[in-house]
């Protein structure tokens, strides 16, 4: 009777002995495979080494840092553009264009080296992850600005594999320079002395490139990265302004600009310049930053003035800039503009009172013609005339893609009033003698001027605060028909106007493909101009075009839209321009993008 229920406990227990070896082997395998993926995603993507900024002293005057300039230059090799100036016939073509033998010289001298650098076999490894070109702060004085630049002057860059002294240096050891090594904070210095008489110092630190003109740069260098842990308030990477610079930038740069303008401006004494009045217009805190960053059909740019928004020290001293607010009229922009600007930075007023303190005798002669002329024509004194207006003020123009450089695009403007009243008596004292017609339109009177036997009618409507004048009076009832497409639902907008319904002090849109487009023409018709008058030749004419002109436009045709904000936040100024490529990758994006 017990040996069936044993019998059944053994089985039992062997099932259990199993299932708890495959839970082991199962979660042996499952942390194997999380292990080797992570481990192959690491070898791809890891950034091994220090941060470049940590190399570099905290006081550091510029940095200009690219993520991968390998691919940039080999975009700017594949665009047409790049591949009109690589050409083998360059110089024949400089030869047509004319010019000065020293300039067709220096031209293709850098072209060469541009290719010879491009097609070096250790380029991609060099160049493919992050280099930097920065300028750091002076240990001694300097006689000019040249030897500043030669002894400061340092080139960063971080390699995806180890590279050999001996294998990067091999260009070297096989010309006419001379090597010399030693050896500073365990790493080793090659000095290159050139048959000219010029030095490169060299070092190379597991998959860190440093170079210099000048032994004492490289080792600064060095001596950040072996005290990096130790003391990293020494760097620039730990600096506060460094940091909250970074933090306001959003995404991961492709390139990136950092600039102390202060010690930037000083530089000018060097070359025997008087720099009380550059320095004097930079404060310690401020601080220049820009960075590009690419993600999906957008390219993002975007550049931040520390400290340049206080007007106590900032770049108009006398002029107070209005704060950011929310644009009301945007919403009702058509979806046929193809350019749109808005600003609440024009004060009529303001900017009357700014010119009207300017000491020097000209300026006070211009300004006292202008007032009397003013007066002449409005019978108001420009003080009384410029109050009548506010700060806001916008335009837009349609039919930009199809205009001819013999027929201009339409435009519109609306201005804010402040005493309605005022400009309504001034326009019909200026239109008291010119025929008009009177429309009814959103709740208004809008006007309709007579030019040009009705060829012409440019139309004006004064509707509470806003003055609004059109090129025709269509564009006005434009504005305040809700059923008509605006430009805030257009695909094209919405890829860079995402922020323009933010709080802003100035914005503008521009349908880069229609201006381009514009601008072709204009620049065909320049060059047809120039060779009817004998200032250019036909053949000049025939390279300019195939080689210039229609290579740049190429260059330049996936570009679909482009948007610009620029907004004051405390002592701070943000400058944001965004590219909308819908179809193309843009110049210097990576595959990894």
């Amino acid at each position: 009777m017990l040996q069936p229920a044993f019998g059944l406990d053994c089985l039992a227990g062997g099932v259990m002995v199993k299932n708890h070896w495959f839970r082991k082997i199962s979660s042996g395998l499952l942390l194997l495979v999380v292990a080797c993926l992570g481990c192959f995603y690491l070898s791809f993507n890891f950034d091994s080494g220090p941060d470049l900024a940590e190399l570099l002293p905290r006081e550091t005057l510029a940095l200009v840092q690219v993520r991968d300039l390998a691919q940039a230059c080999t975009s700017l090799q594949r665009s047409p553009l790049g591949q009109e100036l690589l050409a083998p016939a360059l110089e024949q073509k400089l030869l047509i264009l004319g010019g000065e033998e020293r300039t067709r010289a220096r031209i293709l001298g850098a072209v060469e080296g541009f290719r010879r650098l491009v097609s070096h076999p250790l380029f991609g490894a060099v160049f493919s992850r992050q280099s930097a070109l920065a300028l750091l702060p002076a240990e001694r004085s300097f006689s000019s600005p040249a030897s500043y630049l030669s002894a400061n002057t340092l080139f960063i860059a971080r390699t995806r594999i180890k590279v050999a002294p001996s294998v990067l240096l091999g260009w070297a050891e096989a010309g006419q320079s001379s090597l010399e090594t030693s050896v500073y904070q365990g790493a080793v210095l090659t000095t290159i002395q050139g048959p000219g008489g010029g030095s490169l110092v060299v070092a190379v630190v597991d998959t860190t490139i440093i170079c210099a003109l000048e032994r004492r740069a490289v080792e600064r260098c060095l001596e950040l990265m072996a005290e990096r842990l130790l003391r990293p308030r020494f760097n620039l990477a730990n600096d506060p302004l460094y940091q909250q610079l970074r933090a306001d930038i959003r995404g991961r740069e492709d390139v990136l600009i950092y600039a102390n303008p202060g010690p930037l401006a000083e530089l000018t004494s060097l070359a025997g310049e008087d720099t009380a009045p550059h320095s004097s217009r930079f404060t310690p805190g401020q601080r220049l930053f820009f960075s590009h960053q690419a993600a999906g059909r957008q390219d993002y740019l975007q550049l931040l003035l520390r400290g340049f928004g206080d007007t106590r020290s900032g770049l108009v001293e006398q002029y107070r800039l209005a704060p950011a607010v929310y644009n009301r009229g945007l919403a009702g922009i058509g979806a046929e503009a193809s350019i749109y600007f808005w600003t609440n930075w024009l004060d009529p007023a303001a900017l009357w009172q700014v010119f009207s303190r300017s000491p020097t005798l000209e300026t006070a002669g211009a300004l006292f013609y202008i007032g009397q002329q003013v007066y002449h024509h409005t019978g108001k004194d420009i003080d009384t005339l410029s109050h009548m207006f506010g700060p806001q003020f916008s335009f837009f123009v349609q039919d930009l893609a199809g205009a001819a450089p013999e027929r201009a695009p339409l435009l519109c403007f609306q201005f804010q009033v402040r005493d309605p009243l005022g400009v309504q008596e001034l326009l019909n004292l200026v239109l008291e003698e010119v025929p008009t017609r009177t429309t009814s339109l959103a709740g208004g009177r809008a006007v309709s001027v007579i030019m040009a036997d009705g060829l012409i009618q440019p139309a004006y409507l004064l509707r509470g605060d806003q003055l609004v004048v059109a090129d025709d009076i269509s564009m006005i009832a434009g504005l305040f028909d809700e059923q008509a497409p605006k430009l805030v639902a257009d695909p094209d907008f919405r890829g860079v106007g995402s922020a323009f319904t933010q709080a802003n002090n100035l914005l503008l849109y521009t349908r880069i493909d229609q201006l381009n487009q514009g601008l072709r023409q204009l620049v065909l018709w320049i060059l047809e101009s120039q060779e009817a008058m004998g200032q250019i030749s036909s053949e000049q004419h025939a390279l300019l075009l195939t080689s210039g002109v229609t290579p740049l436009f190429e260059s330049l045709a996936h570009v679909r839209s482009q948007g610009i904000r620029l907004r004051q936040a405390g002592p701070d100024l943000h400058l944001e321009l965004t590219l909308y490529s819908p179809t193309t990758r843009t110049l210097g994006r990576s595959e990894g993008n």
